[in-house]
């Protein structure tokens, strides 16, 4: 400790490496008693003296780096060559170094564009040029990498990290629906990448680990209104005479089917529904009744309807005594899946607004999403605002015209109480909307603002 503290005090001042003599400085390292290094040695070999970490205090590597004086004529064509380069010095440390230090600009600009988007959201003020130009380098910079497939295993996994990164900053963005949608497609395909090549990486994780993990959070969970999810049932139960109709597409067939397991897991009977906001969870958390790894390569529910799985004569009586949130928290991911793993085309017919049926279901999409996601965000998951998801709502339902407005009166409900309260509260997030369907769960079933 006190060679270190010896050593600190004796390393010369700023003013001295702002000097342009070489000698002075040299002469000050021999004189303070610090170890020369050769001029043969390698960077590895330098003495790991603190003062010589810093970037503050690069110029010393560039003198220790010279050959001594009487070496110094002899060599003094080669001195350019050898020179480290210049440093541009900050409060922050040195900004070459540590753009030199950014491996993949991409994953930078994708996560400034992030912030860009979340703080624009917070402050009314803010300008989304830098944001937007952020964004589009890091979407340039993921072609490009796209482009050398198959990419080894680091850069897979940053390439995962940088479209998880676009996927929530479109979440941010009032018209990045379909941006969102597109960014969670290329999430998919780099994770069935990662897992079935065992690419070993910060995305790689242990089999039924996230099964574990969420049927733990999942041990107690509130109560969904049974008017709300009877509402939203009925509502998708209006058209399902269309799901056999050639207008309906496999994927919009598949995502209703989701939807409505969704729903169905939390229905309770009338006598424990009665007086209770909160479940609790019987199974133990290692008893995995649901493997949700295997959801990421496998969608359970996308042939429901084709099956005939779905009984709509019947579809608000609970199932069992008690509620399953796992199940409904598999499907309500297996709707993501949906629109992640089915074909380009099928997925850009949902949002043609000339698709009236498409707009239909993506309005009951976003709808259900509002009510039954809150209640199984994890907490991190709880701070996330909704005013884009609000934006997009309100895009789909207006996209619906003339006799096809009657399928989407739940939906519209839904959002107007979304619109009011996002409205009264421009940062409203998950955990508001969670607090309004337990303790206000009439603002959805009413069509208003939060109270």
């Amino acid at each position: 400790m006190e060679d270190m503290f010896d050593g600190w005090l004796a390393m010369p001042s700023v003013a001295d490496f702002l000097d342009k003599k070489p000698a002075k400085c040299v002469h000050r390292l021999k004189d303070s008693g610090l170890p020369r290094v050769p001029s043969s040695s390698t960077e590895d070999a330098r003495p790991h003296d603190l003062a010589a970490t810093r970037c503050d205090f690069a110029n010393t590597y560039r003198y220790r780096d010279r050959p001594s004086p009487s070496t110094e004529n002899v060599a003094a064509t080669g001195l350019a060559a050898r020179q480290r380069r210049e440093h541009t010095k900050s409060r922050l440390g040195c900004l070459s170094c540590k753009k030199r230090k950014v491996k993949y600009p991409y994953l930078m600009h994708a996560l400034l564009g992030l912030a860009g988007s979340h703080n624009a959201l917070q402050v009314p003020s803010s300008t989304p040029h830098a944001t937007l130009t952020h964004r589009q380098k890091a979407i340039t910079g993921l072609e490009h990498a796209f482009t050398r497939w198959p990419p080894p295993a680091q850069e897979a996994h940053v390439m995962l990290a940088t479209s998880y990164l676009l996927c929530f900053q479109s979440s941010y963005i009032a018209d990045g629906f379909l941006e969102n949608i597109l960014s969670l497609r290329g999430c998919a395909l780099l994770s069935k990448l990662i897992l079935s090549g065992g690419l070993a990486g910060p995305f790689s994780v242990q089999a039924d680990m996230p099964a574990v993990i969420m049927q733990w959070n999942l041990r107690t969970f509130p109560h969904l209104d049974q008017t709300i999810a009877h509402e939203a049932l009925l509502s998708l139960k209006a058209f399902s005479h269309l799901l056999a109709s050639p207008i309906a597409s496999p994927i919009a067939r598949a995502l209703v089917a989701s939807l409505v397991g969704s729903i169905t897991p939390l229905l309770v009977s009338e006598d424990l529904a009665s007086g209770q906001n909160t479940f609790t969870l019987e199974t133990p958390a290692h008893e995995i009744t649901t493997p949700y790894a295997r959801v990421l390569v496998q969608n359970p529910l996308s042939d429901a309807l084709a099956n005939g799985d779905i009984d709509w004569s019947d579809i608000s009586t609970p199932s069992s005594a008690t509620p399953d949130p796992l199940k409904s928290f598999v499907a309500l991911m297996s709707s993501l899946l949906i629109l992640a793993q089915y074909p380009h085309e099928q997925l850009l017919g949902l949002f043609d607004p000339s698709d009236q049926f498409g707009q239909v279901v993506m309005a009951h999409f976003l709808a259900v999403r509002c009510v039954i996601s809150p209640l199984s965000a994890p907490q991190t998951g709880m701070h996330v605002p909704v005013a884009a998801m609000v934006a997009w709502m309100e895009g789909v339902v207006g996209a619906v015209k003339g006799e096809w407005k009657a399928y989407v009166a739940w939906p519209t409900k839904i959002l107007k109480c979304m619109k009011e309260s996002v409205e009264k509260k421009r940062g409203l997030d998950f955990g508001d909307v969670l607090d309004m369907l337990v303790q206000d769960a009439g603002a959805f079933r009413e069509g208003r603002g939060r109270k």
